[in-house]
């Protein structure tokens, strides 16, 4: 029973932690755009890329979707090993 109340306080705590390092890597995220967007604005940048602001924002969150889905099977997994 130790166990596995060991092992969901791990699984419990590296949620958190990564759930606050997405919202860091978000907020930083936001401030790169409205940098991004000022410097625009002002005409001091020129973004050549081919994609879209939504097919950029669509492969972001693609790639956070990806992230959790992948810290979700390493829990599964972890909690599993744990238990058998």
């Amino acid at each position: 029973m130790q166990t596995l109340s060991r092992a969901q306080s791990q699984i419990s705590s590296r949620r958190s932690r990564l759930l606050e390092e997405n919202r860091t890597l978000q907020r930083q995220l936001m401030q790169k755009h409205a940098k991004e967007l000022e410097s625009l604005r002002r005409g001091e940048e020129w973004n050549d890329t081919l994609q879209s602001k939504e097919q950029i924002e669509a492969s972001l969150l693609g790639r956070y979707e990806a992230a959790m889905r992948r810290e979700r099977a390493l829990a599964y997994s972890y909690s599993h090993q744990v238990l058998h």
